[in-house]
């Protein structure tokens, strides 16, 4: 957050919390404080869902920026209003003035929320906790509150939320949500919840102190039935919202985009920067700098800085890219763009372009073939050496490495429509044995890396032994 403490609304929040504790203090009956937290685009970020659904839309409709997610300004959420300043940000609109904008939305919404499969519901476990979320149920509960999940989901989404709740360390929670059965308003239903928790002759009544949601509708129906209630609004990064950008929300609720803004900070020392914005950090200003100068940033700020970094480094493949295409020879044009400087180390020599068009004539490939070009690697170990790094999962040195494997096959179809497959084949073992839950770690945040990077699956992450067994199961695999 880069708002000071004053007009930090996540410090507007510990206050409430602190003295709704004094209150109880006085008055025994009185019930526990609430934080009330919604969960699609606010709690949990769907990301992985929602580029997925995008693209199946896409597929659908025939629509091409849906079939590029990562390119998108915004991305959005099921919700019509939320639609439509997702199509008002992208220029969708404009584009396409004759498509059937509530059908997509529709189609989108069956994706987002079903998948194939003998169990429809299970992409829900791809969510992630949005910024500071574990943290912050730590803080409320540390002030003598309770976490109330109140969601839009329904009864069947249960089992897969609490399973995503309970991975990331939410609880003890409260997940309130919709019946299967009948159609009911979602802005009435999460009132009606909120009632039903509060009610005196409830067991353990809870006093609803704040709500944090991304969808001014809620807020003021809950707003209405709970006049005390601080309301928030959730922007989480890289989403559209109810309301166009550079607008506040309809309610005048004030917005975040984490949940960092409630979490304490430790004080610094000595001459170490402590700083909250990227922006703040001066760099060559001072002839004898201190030891160390730092930036403390939202896990929203950084988000945003992979994101530009992601678009901005996948123009520059395009442009290498476009730059051999339409030569006539294959082999030639994409043996030009993988030894491009951008790409290359050593000298060409090291890889000859008749060898390579050897390779692509022994795999059938030619234009036309509508065979993506494979390519494999071995990298990506878990990390073991404390002196080198900080913990065992992945960083930006593996978002890097990952990142320039997608401007290879950008910049490759730019040459060669049908493009270039990469599989990354990792051994979290190979320097010494480890712990599988380590290891599963370790790729869990490296898939959601790629995820962010590559959200069209040119790149291809597998554990190396899987993929040996793979392989010995049938040898005629790739």
């Amino acid at each position: 957050m880069s708002e000071n403490e004053s007009n930090n609304p996540h410090q507007l929040v510990i206050d409430a919390l602190e003295i709704h504790r004094q209150r109880r203090r006085a008055d025994p009956n009185l019930g526990k404080a609430a934080v009330v937290i919604d969960l699609d685009a606010c709690g949990l970020d769907a990301r992985t869902r929602t580029i997925n659904a995008v693209k199946a839309t896409g597929r659908h409709y025939v629509i091409s920026e849906f079939s590029r997610p990562g390119e998108l300004a915004t991305l959005p959420t099921d919700n019509p209003k939320v639609w439509q300043n997702f199509l008002v940000t992208n220029g969708l609109l404009k584009k396409y003035p004759d498509m059937d904008w509530d059908a997509v939305r529709k189609d989108f919404s069956a994706n987002y929320w079903r998948e194939p499969g003998n169990d429809p519901y299970l992409h829900l476990r791809t969510d992630q906790f949005a910024a500071g979320l574990w943290e912050y149920t730590k803080v409320v509960r540390a002030h003598d509150a309770e976490v109330v999940f109140l969601s839009g989901r329904s009864e069947r989404h249960r089992l897969h939320s609490e399973h995503t709740l309970n991975a990331g360390g939410a609880g003890p929670y409260r997940l309130l949500i919709k019946p299967d059965q009948g159609e009911v308003d979602t802005a009435q239903n999460k009132v009606d919840n909120l009632l039903a928790v509060s009610d005196q002759t409830a067991p353990e009544p809870l006093v609803p102190v704040v709500i944090i949601d991304d969808l001014t509708e809620n807020r003021e129906a809950v707003k209405a039935a709970f006049p005390d209630i601080i309301a928030i609004h959730m922007a989480l990064p890289g989403y559209a919202a109810d309301h166009l950008p550079g607008q506040r929300p309809a309610d005048g609720a004030p917005v975040v985009s984490d949940f960092l803004g409630g979490v304490s900070r430790p004080k610094h020392t000595g001459r170490l920067s402590y700083l909250t914005s990227m922006s703040k950090v001066l760099f060559g200003v001072e002839n004898s700098p201190p030891l160390a100068r730092g930036a403390e940033i939202s896990g929203g700020e950084m988000e945003n800085h992979l994101l530009s970094l992601v678009r901005r480094s996948l123009r520059e493949a395009r442009d290498v890219g476009a730059a051999h295409a339409d030569r006539g020879d294959l082999a030639d044009s994409v043996h030009r763009v993988l030894t491009h400087k951008m790409f290359r180390r050593g000298p060409r020599t090291n890889f000859e372009v008749g060898e390579f068009r050897a390779q692509l004539a022994a795999l059938g490939i030619g234009y036309g073939s509508d065979v993506a070009i494979p390519a494999g690697i071995i990298g990506f170990p878990i990390k073991f050496e404390g002196l080198k790094a900080k913990g065992t999962q992945p960083d930006l040195a593996e978002f890097g490495g990952l990142l320039r494997l997608k401007q290879i096959a950008t910049a490759v179809r730019e040459v060669y429509p049908d493009g270039m497959r990469i599989e990354i084949l990792t051994d979290g073992t190979h320097f010494r044995s480890r712990d599988d839950s380590l290891v599963d770690s370790y790729l869990d945040q490296l898939e959601r890396y790629r995820a962010l990077i590559d959200p069209e699956g040119d790149l291809v992450i597998e554990d190396f032994d899987a993929a040996v067994a793979r392989h010995l199961k049938d040898p005629g695999l790739p």
